[in-house]
Formats: structure tokens, C-alpha cells, sequence
């Protein structure tokens, strides 16, 4: 009799374990599905975070994408400054010199020399005829400027140069687009923040 209890008990003791058994592998088997589920919706979200990374950049890029040259030269006192596109054809509608930075060509009582910039923000006319403008790669505006008159806000000599300056220009499509963009157009081309964007679309193969 002792050994009939015995061996009830040990089957009793064998189901409970094969019960226990099998509730922790149901719960480890749900608890992996819900990581991988929770693995596989991290994937998602970052994959739509990478595309919509991708398309801001690109509709940025696209935004800014025209690219106008300026330079300059002459007399100070009647300096003419030229803006035509690198690639294809506009119609410039408005033309601001926003500033001049000037570059000291004798160094102070320190030794040291900075340069200094002046605020200009004039709407200038082209040269020849108004706005609006037709320009392309071969023909751009030209605009005339007394640099000698603006060095003189912040010069009590004649011993600087020209470093660097920057317009903002307002351009469309064609003559007959309604639509106008604007950019900065700065005669040192390091300084233009759109060769940031540039290389954000290179490095996402954008371009």
C-alpha cells in the first residue's frame, strides 16, 4: 500500500512538473515573440526616421538648389560687381548688397589684424537695364557700388582691401513664373551653409 502512495505521489510530482514545464515555455516562447516584435518595431521606426531624414534633406537640397557666382573689380570709387548663375538660365528680379568685410592691410599697434565688416542692405540697379534681369551661365547682371564710400564708415585711411561680401537675390524660373526663390550669394563660396546640405545629400546618396 505504502508503495501504491509512493508512486501516485511521484506521478502527481511528475504531472505538476510537466505542467510548470509547460507554462514556462509557452510564456519564454511569448516573451521572445515580443521581443522580436519589439525588436522588429524598432527596426521600423528607425528605417522611417533614416527616410524621413533623407527626405527633408533632399527637399532642402532642392529648396536651395540654385547656385549664383558674384565678383568684382574697378575703381573703388565706381566698383562694379557681376552675379550669374553656375548652371542654367534665371530671371533675377531684386539684387541686395546686404555687407562689405573689409581686410586691414597694415596690422595694429598689437600686430594683430581682423576684419571688419560693414552693414550695406541696398537694393541695387543693374547696369544697362531694370529688373527684370535674364541671366546664365555666359551672361549676368552688373551692379556698381562706391566701396571706397563704405570703407571710409569704419577706415580713417586708405590702407585695406576687399575680403569678402554678400547679396541676396531674388529669382525665378523664367519671366513668365509668378513664383520667386531668394538665396544668399556670397563671393567666397566657403561661406555659403548650403554646402552643409550638400554634404548631408552626398553622405545619404542623395546625390
Amino acid at each position: 500500500m505504502t508503495e501504491a502512495w509512493v508512486s501516485v505521489g511521484v506521478n502527481v510530482v511528475l504531472v505538476v512538473v510537466t505542467i510548470i514545464y509547460v507554462v514556462l515555455t509557452r510564456k519564454l516562447a511569448q516573451s521572445s515573440t515580443a521581443a522580436a516584435e519589439s525588436a522588429a518595431e524598432s527596426a521600423r521606426a528607425a528605417a522611417e526616421s533614416v527616410r524621413a531624414q533623407r527626405a527633408a534633406i533632399e527637399a532642402e537640397v532642392n529648396r536651395r538648389h540654385a547656385w549664383f557666382k558674384t565678383g568684382g573689380g574697378g575703381a573703388y570709387e565706381a566698383w562694379q560687381f557681376g552675379i550669374r548663375p553656375l548652371i542654367g538660365a534665371y530671371e533675377l528680379r531684386k539684387v541686395v548688397l546686404l555687407d562689405f568685410h573689409f581686410m586691414p592691410t597694415v596690422a595694429d599697434a598689437s600686430g594683430a589684424s581682423s576684419s571688419v565688416s560693414v552693414n550695406v542692405n541696398r537694393t541695387m540697379t543693374p547696369l544697362g537695364q531694370p529688373f527684370p534681369v535674364h541671366v546664365d551661365e555666359v551672361e549676368g547682371a552688373r551692379f556698381e557700388v562706391d566701396v571706397a564710400a563704405l570703407a571710409r564708415e569704419v577706415f580713417a585711411d586708405d590702407q585695406w582691401e576687399i575680403l569678402h561680401w554678400s547679396c541676396e537675390v531674388t529669382f525665378s524660373l523664367s519671366e513668365f513664373s509668378d513664383s520667386e526663390r531668394r538665396v544668399i550669394v556670397f563671393s567666397d563660396p566657403k561661406m555659403d551653409p548650403r554646402l552643409h546640405w550638400l554634404r548631408e545629400a552626398g553622405e545619404l546618396g542623395l546625390r
